[in-house]
């Protein structure tokens, strides 16, 4: 069966003549109907319509505004009453005031509605999240039950028709109606971007900093790039202090580094926030901060060879220099082969049979991706400011002559052990 590709977005109006229109809130530096079709583009779909239940000219502005978004049918309920112009196959339907993740949509793939029924997806209460699969016979109803008055959602549950009723078994949906709504789901978005594979130290520290810095710049036209550019030159301002042989000035220089490596957070969150990802930018932020890296190693070898004539630390700088370039090589290599930044949530959208082997799985263990995120971890970095106090950078330079090379080889049998390496 062919991919479901196409989408109706429902944009409801204020609900009070005083009252903000819900799809134009903001949460996360993007007003929710932006958030939602964002998110259905990311997924796969290509098709999108959104039908505007009320402030139709703000509406437009809003997605016309948007780049990437410039093909979006936008109709009024007048002309969405039609049939024709909800006619053209079988569709999603979405109601434009819901904040939805990834996960939750991905419950529409792989569903398995029977042939004449559709779907509609429960939220964590067991009423209409707000996201359905609908059969294209159910254009004309659901064109109808746009003209009704009141709250639409209970209107087009009953449109659907015959259908499927699945709980929400992943992720979450959130209706936004008010600006206390959107300032809770901004919340909820930013505990998001928390990963998995975040380190003690930057689970605790980088990122109760960077995701309050994060909340503020997504507000704003700072883009991911730019924010990388930012960090990067941080970093690097601490690099040319290190080179100094003078103790408070190198303490200045790891309280720089330092500041660098809790901003990096930043462009991955505002990417993802803002559905800015793009492997490009995956390129230059693994680079990026690599030469950072690179620039503070040397020049801490500088530093120290400035102050004690000693070829060693030269020697070592080199080293620990070689270890961060060929890891550097190796795990952007390897990494971004697997990253697609696009996925497909509704592929099997109304098959009629139930395929295992498509069926939501536990992910496997990647032994590779584990390791990498291991020894990846960057709270190393901690350690700068105590030993520049002390006046002990040549046990850092020791420790990242060997560490680093160390750390390269252990991936090169990882990876030369591995069978498959999954292609983008």
């Amino acid at each position: 069966m062919e991919p479901v590709l196409r989408a109706i977005v429902i944009a409801p109006g204020p609900e009070k003549d005083l009252a903000p229109c819900p799809p134009l809130l903001r949460a996360g530096g993007l007003s929710i109907l932006i958030r939602a079709l964002l998110a259905l583009k990311r997924g796969g779909v290509s098709d999108l319509t959104v039908v505007a239940l009320g402030e139709r000219d703000a509406i437009h502005e809003e997605v016309r505004r948007e780049p990437g978004l410039q093909e979006t049918r936008i109709l009024d309920v007048s002309e969405a009453t039609h049939e024709a112009a909800l006619a053209g196959g079988d569709f999603l339907l979405v109601l434009g005031d819901r904040v939805f993740s990834g996960d939750a949509a991905d419950d529409l793939n792989h569903a398995r509605p029977a042939e004449g029924e559709g779907l509609i997806l429960l939220n964590e209460g067991g009423g209409f999240s707000g996201l359905a699969f609908c059969r294209a016979a159910r254009a004309a109803e659901i064109g109808a039950a746009l003209a009704g008055t009141g709250d639409p959602a209970g209107r087009l549950e009953r449109a659907i028709g015959p259908a499927v009723r699945q709980p929400l078994k992943r992720g979450f949906i959130e209706r936004v109606r008010s600006a206390a709504d959107a300032r809770r789901v901004e919340d909820r978005l930013l505990r998001g971007l928390v990963k998995e594979t975040d380190s003690f130290m930057s689970r605790h520290i980088d990122r109760r900093i960077s995701l309050r810095v994060t909340r503020r710049l997504a507000r704003t036209r700072v883009t991911p790039n730019q924010m990388t550019g930012v960090h990067s030159f941080i970093g690097l301002a601490g690099a040319v202090l290190f080179a100094q042989p003078v103790r408070w000035v190198q303490v200045l220089g790891a309280l720089l580094f330092m500041l660098s490596s809790t901003l990096d957070g930043c462009d991955g969150e505002i990417a993802r926030l803002k559905f800015r990802q793009s492997r490009f930018g995956g390129w230059l932020d693994i680079w990026s901060d690599n030469v950072v890296h690179v620039a503070v190693f040397g020049a801490i070898a500088v530093g120290l060879y400035r102050e004690a004539l000693a070829e060693r630390f030269l020697w070592l700088g080199t080293f620990a220099c070689l270890g961060v370039v060929l890891s550097a090589g190796l795990v952007s290599w390897k990494t971004l082969r697997r990253k697609t930044g696009e996925g497909n949530f509704f592929v099997s959208v109304g098959e009629k049979e139930a395929d295992p082997s498509s069926a939501p799985q536990k992910p496997k263990k990647d032994l590779l991706r584990d390791v990498d995120d291991y020894l990846a971890r960057r709270d190393f970095i901690y350690l700068l400011l105590p030993l520049a106090a002390i006046g002990k950078l040549e046990w850092f330079l020791w420790a990242s002559a060997i560490g680093g090379n160390l750390f390269f080889l252990s991936l090169l049998v990882l990876y030369t052990r591995a069978k498959t390496v999954p292609e983008a």
